[in-house]
């Protein structure tokens, strides 16, 4: 009916709070980002709009399909566009592919075809990781399209340490006064997990961290939270690298499909609409003089 909808949709999180649908009802068709509440249409969202030439009946098989191509999108409904050729939709929203009804309605979706298209598709070479790799972090952009790669995919444990899973060791707040960064008194490597050490937990919500909120992630050192700045430095907020809060990203979310830590959970206007990830790339050589902190603070139960 008219108060119910229809909707395919890419680039869509589980919420359905971000990416792109196309949706419609008995008399009227939407394209839009994210997708459509149960409190009805948040036109704000809304791209581009339009009626049917007549309403449509229920007990009948009709044709919509949704493209997206960066930039491109067209909606198609019975084989035809109807979205017009100007429309563009914003870059950055990634996730999945939808079916979906925006209230509680039967609609029965069949003989349904999915392919991938556009240039993303391809998954970054992997992180080589052997026993005597060292191992720092960095932020870059994350893999589109529900793909990811060795140096992006963590493990958040229980017991708050963070555990990256090719190389199977977690993020370590390192001390040194010979550091490459020498205005930093403390760095984050990835060092062999120990149970019960404060330089190893990131103290949070597990709950929410996994259910799409950005939260801090706070060393169990006290020396500060997990940050990153828009030049990739990561470390924590007690760092010079995270000193202006405004190109600082210090909250975080856990992407459980693919183990990305993000910092937005979806489209982020702060940073041109594209989502960012912590990565673990290989280090060149230790800092000389590097003292780790689990020698002098572990605690093993």
């Amino acid at each position: 009916d008219v108060a119910s909808d229809a909707c395919v949709g890419t680039r869509n999180n589980q919420f359905w709070s971000n990416g792109i649908s196309f949706c419609v009802n008995t008399t009227n068709w939407y394209l839009l980002y994210g997708g459509i509440k149960l409190s009805g249409i948040d036109h704000s969202s809304v791209i581009e709009s339009g009626e049917h030439p007549e309403s449509l009946a229920t007990q009948k098989w009709y044709n919509m399909s949704l493209t997206t191509i960066a930039h491109y999108v067209q909606g198609r409904f019975q084989d035809s566009a109807v979205t017009s050729k100007n429309a563009s939709i914003r870059l950055g929203d990634s996730g999945f592919v939808t079916l979906a009804a925006s209230s509680y309605v039967p609609v029965q979706f069949g003989h349904i075809h999915v392919e991938a298209v556009g240039p993303s598709w391809s998954v970054p070479d992997s992180l080589p990781v052997s026993e005597t790799s060292i191992l720092t972090l960095e932020l870059g952009l994350c893999t589109p399209n529900g793909l990811t790669t060795d140096s992006e995919r963590f493990d958040v444990l229980a017991n708050w340490q963070i555990r990256h899973l090719a190389s199977g060791k977690c993020i370590t707040a390192t001390k040194s006064s010979e550091l490459r960064h020498a205005d930093e008194d403390v760095v984050l490597t990835l060092e062999d997990c120990i149970h019960g050490s404060p330089a190893q937990e990131f103290r949070h919500d597990y709950t929410k961290l996994r259910n799409g909120n950005m939260i801090p992630l706070s060393n169990g050192l006290g020396a500060g939270d997990l940050c990153a700045n828009k030049g990739g430095r990561v470390a924590l907020t007690s760092s010079p690298a995270c000193a202006d809060t405004g190109d600082s990203f210090v909250v975080w979310s856990l992407y459980p499909n693919t183990g990305q830590l993000r910092t937005s959970f979806g489209y982020d206007p702060k940073n041109s609409g594209r989502v960012h990830c912590l990565k673990a790339v290989q280090s060149k050589m230790r800092p000389h003089g590097a003292e780790n902190f689990l020698s002098e603070n572990t605690v093993v139960l």
